[in-house]
């Protein structure tokens, strides 16, 4: 839903690495004047990005190592992602987790139950297999 949100509403015109090369200086001006509030300002937006799963992680990654520079771009990127993910995962355990458990599904049931049974698993395969992206 948020990728159709972004696409109609034409954010995604304006949200390109071709802008990101347009503003750069204005960019590193506004990270040089607030060198405190400028990663605050980063890691909110990237968490917000990733609980809302909204697909333009690659763009500020890239952002991030151009404004911050290559270590402390990665650092915010990966606290960043790793506290959308969190928020993310506790969001769908205890405020969605009811919404489907409610609907009484065969399927939620077993999935439930093997999960419990070989949670590890799942979760190395989540981690290892190319289909989830992290950040």
């Amino acid at each position: 839903m948020t990728t159709a949100i972004l696409y109609f509403s034409g954010i995604r015109d304006w949200l390109t690495l071709d802008m990101l090369k347009t503003h750069k200086e204005s960019l590193k001006l506004f990270v040089d004047y607030h060198p405190f509030q400028a990663p605050l300002i980063y890691i909110s937006i990237f968490t917000i990005m990733i609980i809302c799963v909204i697909p333009l992680t690659p763009l500020f990654t890239i952002a991030s190592g151009f404004l911050f520079g290559g270590f402390f771009g990665g650092f915010y990127t990966i606290l960043a992602g790793s506290l959308g993910a969190v928020a993310l995962m506790l969001v769908v355990r205890y405020f969605l987790r009811e919404r489907i458990a409610a609907q009484k599904n065969a399927k939620f049931e077993k999935f439930q139950t093997e999960l419990h049974n070989y949670g590890g698993r799942y979760l190395l395969s989540l981690i290892f297999l190319p289909i989830t992206p992290l950040v």
